[in-house]
């Protein structure tokens, strides 16, 4: 993971000390676990890991234009921003929430509906007082061109 941490730095042109800022974590420290120095704490490598994720996918998402990674706060509000459109399948332990029928019963299949967060975790409350109970928001990244839905295209409301 290290290395792959490492490469990640090179590759996007971010100093340890900016992303140690991105991750939340003392620089210092991030510069010495990369250094082999300390042992990683299981937080601070989950940390890494996940804002590296972050890094690329907002590099990527911008189409080969150079994202000025010194520009931290600038770079953080975009990152808040994205992490707040988190989307989720609702999924029960065998299949994945498809839609409502006629009667605005839950039908399930393979398929999926991708909701916003708060919608998401909605509906599977709703599915719960109907007895659904092994249902569940699982987060995913959306697929290219797929749309989220909100609460109420995905559960009539009362």
């Amino acid at each position: 993971m290290v290395d792959e941490i490492q490469a990640g730095l090179i590759e996007r042109d971010i100093a340890r000390s900016i992303f140690a800022s991105y991750c939340g974590i003392p620089a210092t420290r991030l510069g010495l676990c990369l250094d082999g120095a300390k042992a990683w704490d299981p937080a601070d490598l989950a940390a890494c890991r996940k804002t590296l994720y972050e890094l690329a996918d907002l590099a990527n998402s911008v189409g080969g234009v150079p994202v000025d990674w010194r520009k931290v706060g600038q770079v953080q509000v975009v990152l808040e921003t994205r992490r707040a459109q988190r989307t989720f399948v609702v999924s029960t332990s065998k299949e994945l929430f498809l839609g409502l029928d006629s009667a605005y019963r839950p039908v399930f299949n393979e398929t999926g509906i991708a909701l916003t967060g708060e919608g998401a975790h909605r509906v599977c409350s709703e599915l719960r007082k109907l007895n659904y109970q092994n249902v569940r928001a699982v987060e995913r990244q959306l697929l290219a061109g797929e749309k989220s839905l909100d609460f109420f295209l995905a559960w009539k409301p009362r």
